[in-house]
């Protein structure tokens, strides 16, 4: 036994020593500019790190979960980059995991299997998930999280109770949304107190103090934030996202009914106006917002404000009014906001709908009919892992020197280059023609509409026989083309016609995969197609590099995240078909059918959760906003699949042991 153990031991370590190889040439892309997001979390990180809490009041500074700026600032005291640190949290929570699969067979083979499984899901190793952003600790507390549920129903007691809620407590500090977790939490303290109820009042008095256990080392953990919260700002909040007076303005704000309803859209600017002319306590705000229409994505003419950017776009607006000064001062503006809209919606000043104390858009009959088609969209995205994730390098560093210096500091991790420093090469072929036209002009613009700084470096003109042919049209004789480009992010390939009008535009910063998809052609005339399109790197001379070690990693990691999108889709299928199996015809629920009950619990809540958020309120068809429910998958399909091929799991009522 002992030598299994060893031999086990030893396996584990080589399947995750080959990981960290593969990923240890990933670069953080440092955004100096998203203050929402990366900037955001370094800057607190940073604060912490220099004994002020989470530093100077402003409207973003109690605005996301605490756990993740701590998270940043315990890795810079352990010394490691934060990707490595990522990694190894990410490889614990798998070895939680495993402990649990460990109750239920001893063979080593399998033991390895699932966790070599689990551990090169290509989660991890997709670009988003390598900027300094919450999402990379969220995949692993919501393994950690799960892992403790199983082992709290297996072993039933304190120990696993004291680690359900600590990893309740991370997953519920770092993002806004916990409540997707509850129905699961309530499932397995059903199967806990199901598995005590015939054992007699002892038992059962035995068994609520470790339920209860959870519960409160997360309220322990969220009074110390607030109290924390307290002392350096003088509200006692979690965060400002859960604040009742902000709660209550910005549905005060999202129940006034607009000229036209248009989806994904809580707020217009033509509905600010009209707000705007009646209450006195919103006109300064709404001017402010207005004039920071440019200042975010949005075009000149747009009337509604998505919701991604109305809650930031409110609080920068009242910022720069005045009412952040403290975080007292915006609850009291906030309160007074709420009260003042309220009212004036129940004298019938403004058309309104029913109050609201949520981020929640007000309900509309559109909703039911869209959420049935969207869950189903996201549940095939989370099963075919939609966005192919491939470890890259690809999205460069963004902001000034100050805070590409402050990201390193604080991740103490590779960044990748900024555009001073790497120059992309860029080349794509193919045709365009326009009917009854001469030749297409290209020029390189750029996406925004500012002059882009890039030049076209090479550029080639061929007769396209081939396409007249096909068309039959002889406007296509000089349609092939070929461009070559150093540009920056944002770019694209524009093609004029002879008035100089924009007809069709390529952008540059997509994969060249689908480059194709990406094609905007404004003119019905234009007729396009891309032959072929490829990027690459070129460092300046004192960058050059030698290593092809590097891009044998990258070759590795792309083979690997392409057998999973290929295989991962029939794994849940045939996990699901056993789950089914066990349910309707075998009738035995074993400790094996409760987690995966669990998990099952999850996944749906999860994305039920991201689809009502999409329907409602922003477009969440990401990966990191659905990897909670990938990684459950991940879970579910060795246990269910192993619930069918071992023998019989019985949970001991009176001891919490897994008899085997």
């Amino acid at each position: 036994m002992e030598n299994t153990k060893k031999r086990l031991f030893f396996i584990l370590l080589i399947i995750a020593g080959i990981k960290l190889f593969l990923v240890s040439n990933m670069a953080v892309p440092a955004n100096g500019v998203l203050r929402h997001d990366d900037t955001l979390f370094v800057r607190l990180a940073m604060n912490i790190l220099s004994g002020n809490w989470l530093g100077p009041y402003d409207e973003n500074t109690l605005i996301k979960g605490a756990f993740y700026p701590l998270f940043l600032a315990f890795n810079f005291l352990l010394g490691l980059p934060l990707l490595l640190t990522q990694q190894l949290f990410f490889i614990f929570a798998g070895l939680v995991f495993l402990h649990i699969v460990s109750q239920f067979t001893k063979s080593t083979i399998v033991l390895a299997a699932v966790f070599a499984f689990y551990l090169f899901l290509p989660l991890l190793t997709e670009i988003k998930l390598t900027h300094v952003i919450r999402d990379n600790v969220y995949v692993s507390e919501t393994v950690l999280l799960f892992s403790s549920m199983f082992g709290l129903i297996l072993f039933k007691n304190y120990k696993w109770a004291v680690f359900t809620g600590i990893s309740l407590a991370m997953l519920w500090l770092t993002r806004e949304e916990g409540l997707w977790v509850v129905p699961s939490l309530a499932a397995a303290y059903f199967v806990m107190l199901s598995q005590v109820r015939n054992s007699g009042g002892p038992a059962i008095l035995k068994t609520l103090p470790i339920l209860a256990l959870p519960i409160v080392i997360l309220m322990a953990f969220s009074m110390i934030i607030s109290h924390m919260n307290e002392a350096h700002y003088g509200i006692y909040v979690v965060n400002e996202l859960k604040q009742k007076s902000f709660l209550r303005a910005y549905g005060a704000l999202t129940r006034v009914k607009p000229g036209e309803w248009k989806p994904r859209a809580p707020f217009q600017f033509s509905t600010l106006e009209e707000i705007s002319k009646k209450s006195s306590a919103f006109a300064p705000v709404g001017n402010r917002l207005k004039k920071l229409k440019p200042l975010w994505p949005l075009k000149e003419d747009q009337d509604e404000i998505p919701g991604q950017y109305f809650l930031w776009m409110l609080r920068e607006a009242a910022a720069h009014e005045g009412y952040h000064q403290s975080a007292l001062s915006a609850s009291q503006f906030y309160e007074h906001l709420a009260g003042e809209l309220n009212d004036l919606c129940d004298k019938k000043v403004l058309n309104c709908g029913p109050q609201s104390e949520s981020l929640a858009p007000p309900f509309r009959a559109e909703y039911i009919y869209k959420f049935p088609g969207t869950f189903y969209q996201l549940a095939a995205a989370t099963v075919t892992i939609a966005s192919l994730p491939v470890v890259s390098d690809t999205e460069l560093s963004t902001g000034d020197e100050q805070w590409l210096s402050l990201f390193q500091t604080i991740t103490g991790n590779r960044l990748s280059p900024s555009e001073k420093q790497l120059q992309v090469n860029y080349s794509v072929s193919g045709w365009a023609f326009k009917k009854n036209s001469p030749p297409l002009e290209i020029k390189l613009k750029s996406a925004n509409e500012k002059p882009c700084p890039y030049q076209i470096t090479s550029f080639g003109r061929a007769e396209g026989a081939d396409v007249v042919t096909v068309f039959n049209d002889p406007s296509a004789k000089w349609s092939r083309f070929r461009v070559e480009t150093q540009y920056g992010q944002f770019c694209s390939i524009g093609f004029y016609d002879s008035s100089a009008a924009l007809v069709a535009e390529i952008p540059l910063d997509v994969p060249s995969v689908n480059i194709q998809q990406h094609i905007h052609i404004y003119d019905d005339s234009v007729k396009m197609y891309i032959d072929n399109s490829a990027s690459g790197f070129a460092y300046e001379k004192s960058e050059t590099v030698t290593n092809y070690i590097p891009r044998l990693k990258h070759i590795l990691l792309d083979i690997i995240s392409k057998s999973y999108k290929t295989i991962f889709p029939y794994l849940c299928l045939a996990a699901l078909l056993c789950y089914l199996i066990r349910l309707f015809k075998f009738r035995e629920y074993t400790a094996l059918f409760w987690f995966n009950t669990i998990a099952v619990v999850g996944i749906v809540s999860r994305l039920t959760f991201i689809s009502i958020l999409h329907v409602m309120s922003f477009p969440s068809f990401y990966t990191r906003i659905f990897a909670p429910a990938t990684l459950l998958l991940c879970l579910f399909i060795p246990l269910s699949v192993m619930d069918i091929l071992t023998k019989r799991h019985r949970i001991d009522d009176t001891n919490g042991t897994a008899d085997v």
